[in-house]
């Protein structure tokens, strides 16, 4: 598993601010590696597997994360988090107008 950025894709302007135009999902990585954030796009289904170990052959699983988005016949989208395969939290944006709920906690935001 890497970590790839579609360079095409990605615009960067003067202030530094990424461009997430073409994306209705996008990442950003903070690490101790990198001297800033690294960022990509996502356009419809992203999974992100964590492993932990102390090299490539001892490696194992520990977390893995998936947002999912869909696009609506009336314009809306809806979005899915999951956690280990469990969804977490869902949103709906419906033109500026965003409702996010927490699965767990069963509160809106």
């Amino acid at each position: 598993m890497g970590f790839f950025i579609l360079i095409k894709d990605l615009y960067f302007n003067l202030k530094g601010v990424y461009n997430m135009k073409s994306y209705p999902i996008w990442n950003k990585i903070e690490a101790c590696i990198y001297k800033g954030a690294k960022s990509y796009g996502v356009k419809e289904d992203g999974r992100n597997e964590i492993l932990i170990g102390t090299s490539a052959n001892n490696s194992h699983s520990f977390v893995t994360t998936r947002v999912t988005h869909k696009k609506h016949d009336d314009g809306s989208r809806t979005y899915h988090f999951y956690l280990d395969n469990k969804l977490i939290k869902t949103a709906t944006l419906k033109g500026k107008d965003i409702e996010i709920q927490n699965l767990i906690t069963k509160e809106k935001a």
